[in-house]
């Protein structure tokens, strides 16, 4: 057989063919293969817990578990000044305890990425809900460690639910995006890897559930739903397993009355708006961690940065009068009249900072912009708390004013129809 020539295949047929034995074969025929689209994936993605929830409820309810309830762990870190806008996401799937799936998010990324990492963890939800022990944990026995053999069964398990078009995707994909950080363009750029299983053991299971579905409608999508590398290879691995589908239906343990459905899988219900609620309240107090609080408004003069703004201002016509012999003894004025001028200037102006996150403020706002602190009364900094150089103010209120944009206008993508984000 051809896959015989594939180190490892044997291995991995294995696992799907236990997925078959042991939780029925449905998720494997099932009419259409989920695609990352807005068919699948209704809605626009906000980039915060709530659409992480939502993204999380509809993944969970594609995997047939819809009769489960969710829960979240935000460990999440405000004010992460690490974060970029290609992070690799990091979310993990925790326990399945009773009727209860609980889910740890510690970081998102990009929606292709966060819906790729999530089709991973909940085909460990998916196990770890039908075992009678936790498949993904220490064993509280002998204290061993989580077996690679477990972590390798799940990222099998993407394939056997139905989200082999993003898994496969997620297992080694590279993102890029950019930005506008003041007067200077942005580019962040990241390869991630996914999953327990490289790309190309997932292109080879994903090319065994087509072959054994028989649908070529669905492999003329692989095109525009996998990215080239992985559409190239589960297209190589499509033509050496034609004509097999027989044979690798006996492998999987497939029968004649193992039939590929012919009606679509029901639509996951939209979550209870109370949990919704919930991710509302905590995405609040992620955002404004002192909403709760009261601080004073710090201020600092800006003596210094006017003095050095005079200061250059009066290079010009100090290098005149360099130049001129006449006026050379009173080169030095423009200088010292300047840089006076501007330190009497900067003397009267202040800069105003949050007390609960240094962040720069106005000098009449009630609440802070990034941290929801309540702001009230005025004292000037103590020099031990100087959060900021003089010398750089002028590009603190240039970064701060572009957190205020994006803090006002956020960001939103929704999951195309071209199976892409």
């Amino acid at each position: 057989m051809p896959w015989h020539e594939k180190e490892g295949a044997e291995a991995l047929l294995d696992h799907l063919a236990k997925f078959v034995s042991e939780y029925g074969a449905d998720p494997l025929l099932q009419k259409e293969l989920i695609q990352p689209n807005s068919t699948f994936f209704p809605g626009t993605w906000q980039p915060d817990l709530v659409g992480f929830g939502r993204l999380l409820h509809q993944v969970v309810g594609l995997a047939g578990l819809s009769g489960w309830e969710i829960e979240i762990e935000d460990a999440r870190i405000p004010f992460d000044d690490d974060e970029r806008p290609t992070q690799q996401p990091l979310i993990d799937f925790i326990n399945a305890d009773e009727a209860t799936l609980v889910f740890q998010l510690e970081q998102l990324g990009p929606a292709d990425a966060v819906l790729g990492s999530l089709c991973f963890e909940v085909a460990r939800a998916f196990v770890a809900a039908r075992q009678g022990h936790h498949p993904y944990r220490r064993d509280p026995g002998t204290g061993e460690a989580i077996s690679k053999d477990a972590q390798i069964r799940a990222a099998v398990g993407t394939v056997y639910l139905g989200f082999g078009l993003i898994s496969v995707n997620a297992a080694h994909a590279f993102h890029q995006s950019g930005d506008i950080v003041g007067n200077h363009a942005v580019t962040h750029r990241a390869h991630m890897f996914m999953g327990a299983l490289p790309a190309g053991d997932l292109t080879f299971l994903l090319a065994v559930a087509l072959t054994i579905r028989g649908d070529s409608a669905e492999v003329a999508k692989l095109a525009s739903a996998l990215s080239p590398n992985q559409a190239q290879d589960t297209k190589r691995w499509l033509d050496r397993l034609d004509g097999h589908g027989a044979a690798l239906r006996r492998r999987l343990g497939l029968s004649a009355e193992h039939r590929r459905a012919t009606e679509a899988a029901p639509s996951v219900p939209a979550p209870d708006p109370a949990w919704i609620e919930t991710l509302n309240a905590a995405e609040l107090a992620y955002k404004t961690p002192h909403r709760d609080f009261e601080f004073l408004r710090l201020w600092e003069r800006k003596t210094l940065v006017y003095a050095m703004i005079g200061g250059f201002a009066a290079i010009i016509p100090s290098v005149a009068m360099l130049l001129d012999s006449k006026s050379l003894p009173w080169a030095w004025a423009p200088l010292l009249i300047l840089g006076a001028l501007g330190a009497y200037i900067g003397y009267g102006r202040r800069v105003f900072y949050c007390g609960g996150c240094s962040m720069i403020v106005k000098k009449d706002e009630k609440k802070c912009p990034k941290c929801g602190g309540a702001l009230s009364g005025e004292e000037k900094m103590p020099k031990a708390r100087s959060v900021r150089d003089d010398d750089d103010d002028d590009d603190d209120d240039d970064d701060d004013e572009l957190a205020r944009q994006a803090m006002a206008a956020g960001k939103h993508r929704s999951f195309g129809d071209d199976g892409h984000v």
